[in-house]
């Protein structure tokens, strides 16, 4: 297999374009080659990449007001595993709160990203709607396996049951957030620091800035 033409050729479908397009533009003599260079990497790998299209998720679907996405088409693969990046932002603790989550696979790329206004919520009340949100997400992709990176060290202990929860509204969102990790056959929380969650940190502060000209 060529390694650079394969890995040219995944950044290509990650990017949206066609398989009848991506193979010739990756290096390939033959779009049948890139079929069997995909086929290939899927038994060596077991990761699940096929050279069929899935089923479009939810996500790529209409927006409703108030939420912003953005969504590559994954041509040609079928993802078993994301890694979500999730912040919530509040202005005022409480005031106008939102909720951001980028998604990337497993090699770092990014696949699609999601931002929601919440009206008004405290700090810790808008990096669970993060948790919420970043799930749902996981949820319309289909895979079996999430990890949520936050920066928010409090919730993450919380999810984990290293800290009690004991405010009643965060339980609450608690239970929603646990509900959906149970649909998954691998759910892991991850801190992080902030320097490694800015682009879910910028988006959910774009979003309020938004919802601020919008008046």
């Amino acid at each position: 297999m060529k390694k650079n033409s394969f890995k040219k050729l995944l950044e290509l479908l990650a990017g949206g374009l066609p398989l009848d397009n991506a193979w010739e533009q990756a290096g390939f003599l033959a779009k049948a080659e890139a079929e069997d260079a995909l086929r290939e990497m899927a038994s060596e790998l077991g990761k699940g990449i096929s050279t069929s299209r899935p089923e479009p998720a939810p996500a790529a679907g209409p927006v409703s007001a108030g939420t912003a996405a953005k969504t590559v088409d994954i041509t040609g693969m079928t993802i078993s595993e994301l890694i979500v990046h999730a912040d919530g932002a509040s202005r005022g603790n409480p005031g106008p709160a939102s909720a951001a989550v980028v998604a990337y696979d497993t090699e770092g790329t990014e696949l699609t990203s999601r931002a929601k206004r919440l009206g008004k919520a405290t700090n810790n009340g808008a990096e669970y709607s993060a948790c919420i949100l970043a799930l749902e997400l996981a949820a319309d992709f289909g895979v079996p396996s999430v990890t949520i990176r936050m920066d928010s060290e409090l919730v993450v202990k919380q999810m984990k049951g290293e800290y009690k929860i004991r405010n009643e509204n965060l339980a609450v969102l608690a239970g929603k957030v646990r509900e959906l990790a149970a649909g998954f056959e691998r759910c892991v929380w991850e801190h992080i620091p902030r320097t490694r969650n800015v682009a879910a940190d910028k988006l959910a502060n774009e979003i309020l800035d938004e919802s601020v000209e919008t008046k």
